[in-house]
């Protein structure tokens, strides 16, 4: 960004592509997948990874953080990424893979033939590959991560839920050897430490006071990725004023928008029914519970039994989507 005398002079700092150049508060975790990663530097095989953790506690950053150095160290290594949530179907995984070696393959043909092409220039171009699958619990069809295990080639799995894989054919288990590894949330101070370090590179010294820091990472959560746009945003708000300095209703207003950006993401690790219950508490503010049920069931293209209905009740009440008053009989539930 040019600088043109606002507080954000670097915005591409508090972007979810921007990969830092230290990970705060990730020592464990980096040691870990270092561990299971870095043979590749020496021509040999991957160990493969689980990581897991709720979203914006620095899953995908890290693996990207080691990509970018280990690719620093060794020619051969081959990393590729792919978010299952944008390509989830069999087709779309293999056109991705078969692109990161050879962009000019040709893509229309079977999923099958697109995995060989790309294990055949794997083997032509000695390459050494990882093949990171974020949110994979969204793939539709996991048979691939068997070809690709007993191919040779690494893999790091992502995902939000640590049992996305309990339901994994046990074939394919027994074939991946999976280390695991836990990204809890972070605490208030770490994600200060988080913040500190965005703001020093990416806003005018002294734009913002600690004590501010402190506010938005409480309001956080526990989620960067929140964290760092709540930041973000109270910066713009204040640029907007024409203002030098970030002030506490800029923050405010930004951690009432947060909430919002939360949501959606909380929603988009959830199923089309519990998207769809949400959506109509949404609708109208507050319901009954037998209400909402007879809605649900005209909406929905293929609705639940009541009994799962109420477990995803229960669900979006555990993650503070909605809230519920009243006993069984006579709830009622409204948006949080």
């Amino acid at each position: 960004m040019v600088d043109d005398g606002g507080i954000i002079i670097k915005e591409e700092v508090f972007e979810e592509a921007y990969i830092p150049s230290r990970m705060l508060h990730r020592e464990g975790q980096i040691r870990e997948v270092a561990r299971c990663l870095e043979p590749v530097v020496e021509g040999r095989r991957a160990l493969n990874l689980f990581l897991y953790g709720p979203p914006g506690t620095g899953k995908t950053t890290l693996v990207k953080y080691m990509f970018d150095d280990l690719s620093s160290r060794s020619m051969k290594f081959k990393p590729i990424y792919i978010n299952c949530w944008e390509r989830n179907s069999k087709h779309a995984v293999a056109s991705a893979l078969l692109s990161s070696v050879d962009p000019l393959a040709p893509l229309k043909r079977t999923p099958a033939e697109l995995l060989e092409d790309f294990l055949g220039s794997v083997e032509r171009k000695e390459y050494n590959v990882v093949v990171c699958l974020d949110e994979v619990d969204r793939m539709e069809d996991k048979d691939m991560l068997y070809d690709l295990s007993r191919a040779g080639i690494g893999l790091v799995l992502v995902s939000n839920d640590p049992y996305a894989l309990v339901d994994l054919d046990p074939r394919i288990k027994s074939s991946l050897f999976l280390n695991f590894v836990e990204f809890p949330k972070y605490r208030p101070d770490e994600l200060v430490d988080i913040l500190k370090d965005r703001a020093e590179i990416g806003l005018r010294p002294g734009a913002i006071e600690p004590h501010l820091l402190r506010v938005i990472a409480v309001s956080a959560e526990g989620d960067a990725r929140v964290a760092i746009a709540t930041l973000r945003n109270a910066a713009k708000l204040a640029e907007s004023r024409g203002a030098s300095k970030i002030e506490k209703d800029d923050v405010m207003q930004s951690v009432k928008a947060a909430r919002k950006l939360k949501v959606q993401q909380i929603l988009s690790t959830l199923n089309e029914e519990m998207r769809l219950l949400y959506s109509i508490v949404e609708e109208h503010g507050e319901i009954s519970s037998a209400e909402l049920y007879q809605i649900y069931r005209e909406r929905s293209k293929k609705p639940v039994a009541e009994r799962t209905y109420r477990n995803y009740m229960d669900r979006l009440v555990e993650l503070k989507l909605v809230k519920a008053e009243g006993d069984v009989r006579w709830r009622r539930y409204k948006v949080v």
